[in-house]
């Protein structure tokens, strides 16, 4: 794919790019997708949603910016001179920085993220 076909539906901000001699590689930042785990009786459902939301009261909005923060992702597209599509890659933001507190609450939301759906076999 060109670089144009790819922007027309991903857009063209990137939230960086980097050219060199060999092309250009621009890095995209996304949500990869919560899937919250099931839970066995509906009737706990809106306990669990106040609970919740008492939490990130509590916090002052903190526990939602985390929960945010672990479900971003880097998709990086590395385009030859001419624009056309070379290598493609997706991975999970680093975070390892954060407190133990708050890597056990990002290791479970990860772990309960939508599956990536990025092919990134070699197509030379």
């Amino acid at each position: 794919m060109t670089r144009a076909e790819i922007e027309a539906r991903l857009g063209p901000e990137a939230d960086s790019s980097e050219l060199t001699e060999d092309g250009t590689t621009v890095r995209y930042y996304f949500d990869r997708g919560y899937h919250p785990p099931a839970h066995d009786n509906p009737l706990w459902w809106p306990l669990a949603a106040a609970g919740w939301e008492a939490m990130n009261l509590g916090s002052l909005g903190t526990r939602s910016y985390w929960e945010r923060q672990c479900q971003r992702a880097l998709l990086e597209l590395r385009y030859d001179p001419a624009g056309q599509l070379v290598g493609a890659g997706a991975q999970l933001s680093d975070l390892g920085w954060l407190n133990r507190g708050t890597q056990e609450i990002c290791d479970r939301i990860r772990s309960h993220l939508r599956p990536a759906t990025l092919d990134i076999k070699s197509k030379q």
